[in-house]
């Protein structure tokens, strides 16, 4: 059985041009044209070699997003709403991490109104009332 009918082999044991990363956009659609199960195998190889490449940190989250972009690809009718789904769930992401910065850049108590502006008391200590109070200053 070659790797052509069998989508599910193991990706080393698969056909893959040497140098995946570098391929053109017109590579890319050659192969789609030419062999689509080759193509989806070939994408996928490239997305999991870019994962495992990426900061241990980030790929618990990255897997995820693929998680849910390939979940999202089966259930598109053709590419352009596939393409179309994608655009919206990035300006989902983009949304709450504006949202998120707004929260951080807001200063502490949430409120920005009060936070801005406030009347200023001077404390005097007992005794020291009258003298080198503002009020008196202003008045000679």
């Amino acid at each position: 059985m070659s790797s052509k009918d069998n989508p599910e082999r193991d990706p080393e044991d698969l056909d893959y041009p040497r140098d995946l990363e570098h391929f053109t956009f017109d590579e890319w659609r050659c192969l789609h044209e030419e062999d689509p199960h080759r193509f989806d195998r070939c994408r996928l190889k490239l997305l999991n070699d870019l994962i495992d490449a990426a900061p241990p940190a980030s790929r618990p989250r990255l897997r995820g997003l693929m998680f849910r972009m390939e979940g999202e690809s089966r259930r598109c009718k053709n590419p352009l709403h596939y393409n179309l789904r994608l655009s919206a769930m990035m300006m989902e992401m983009l949304d709450e991490l504006r949202q998120q910065l707004t929260l951080l850049s807001a200063p502490a108590g949430g409120d920005t109104a009060t936070a801005r502006g406030a009347d200023v008391i001077p404390f005097t200590r007992p005794g020291d009332a009258g003298r080198n109070s503002p009020r008196s200053n202003d008045a000679g």
